[in-house]
């Protein structure tokens, strides 16, 4: 089984146990700590993201599915794809993200205002 990545996208990898992964997107350390099935949706995935705002470890976690725009600060990004771990392949789990960070209002001027998500409070 191939992987296939979208061009001029940028990935954060699942972590696992013993292995921690951090990507820094914009200033903003991200983890992504677990990718589950969506209950009634076979083939629908949430992404679960721990954020350290560069000061420390926030412990809400933000919760992305495929089409959500993820806020880090005042700026989103777009999710592309939520690929979970499988281990019968090897692949080993990613969310795939739009590079152009977006101001809220210019996500809402595509119409995705209503797929931002931001960590709970």
């Amino acid at each position: 089984m191939g992987v296939s990545l979208t061009d001029d996208t940028f990935q954060v990898i699942l972590s696992s146990p013993g292995h921690v992964c951090y990507t820094n997107v914009r200033s903003h350390m991200v983890r992504l700590t677990k990718v589950d099935p969506v209950a009634g949706r076979p083939k629908e995935w949430v992404a679960a993201f721990k954020n350290d705002d560069g000061y420390r470890p926030l412990d809400n976690p933000i919760f992305v599915k495929n089409g959500d725009v993820m806020m880090l600060g005042d700026k989103g990004h777009r999710a592309i794809a939520v690929v979970p771990r499988d281990e019968k392949t090897g692949v080993i789990g990613w969310v795939e993200f739009d590079p152009e960070p977006l101001s809220e209002d210019a996500i809402k001027a595509k119409g995705w205002g209503d797929r931002i998500v931001r960590p709970a409070k």
